[in-house]
């Protein structure tokens, strides 16, 4: 067994099932109970993911493999955390790349970020803890240890690209469910949106 594998417990279907279970009945609750006119969408989504990874933490810790079983053992959260910042600012610079190539050829990309920013200071920082932090680590704790983690059993190539999909599919409805919930223009001016 190589290294790599041996720092990496086996997802099994129970831990599967339990982890999308809690994940299920929390997205379900955020999007149907009633909340109140004045709770910030922003608040209920960081509140949402982090009780979402605190249930995937707290599923992992209870199995005999800990934390490993998320890819998060002693040994390899430094050096996952190395790497993460490596693959980020590589992705970072070729966002920059493309942002800076079509400049040149005389088109602004700004408009095709569609997404307002909000204009009170609070709401701002909330705004990237939210979309920068709190939800990208959770759905990594989600895609990457759980889903990935069980679809290994099948190969590291298949896991990827299974999870990869996974990933898509999900991230997608829960732009398209966050936009739609808090800006109620999106279905008319994505319409692609509107038939998820």
């Amino acid at each position: 067994m190589n290294s790599a594998k041996a720092t990496i417990g086996p997802i099994n279907a129970g831990t599967l099932g339990m982890v999308v279970l809690g994940v299920a009945v929390v997205e379900i609750a955020l999007r149907t109970i009633p909340w109140p006119e004045m709770a910030s969408s922003l608040l209920l989504l960081g509140a949402s993911r982090l009780i979402e990874g605190a249930l995937i933490v707290g599923i992992a810790l209870m199995g005999k493999h800990g934390l490993s079983v998320v890819g998060l053992s002693k040994g390899s959260v430094l050096s996952g955390f190395r790497r993460g910042l490596l693959w980020s600012a590589g992705f970072g610079g070729l966002a920059l790349l493309v942002f800076v190539s079509l400049l040149s050829m005389g088109i602004d990309p700004l408009p095709f970020i569609k997404t307002p920013l909000p204009l009170m200071t609070g709401e701002l920082v909330l705004f990237f803890l939210v979309g920068g932090i709190v939800s990208p680590v959770t759905e990594e704790l989600f895609f990457r240890g759980v889903v990935y983690g069980f679809l290994r059993r099948w190969g590291a190539v298949s896991a990827v690209i299974f999870s990869s999909l996974a990933f898509y599919n999900a991230i997608y409805r829960w732009i398209c469910d966050f936009l739609r919930w808090h800006h109620r223009w999106l279905e008319k001016s994505v319409p692609s949106c509107s038939n998820t």
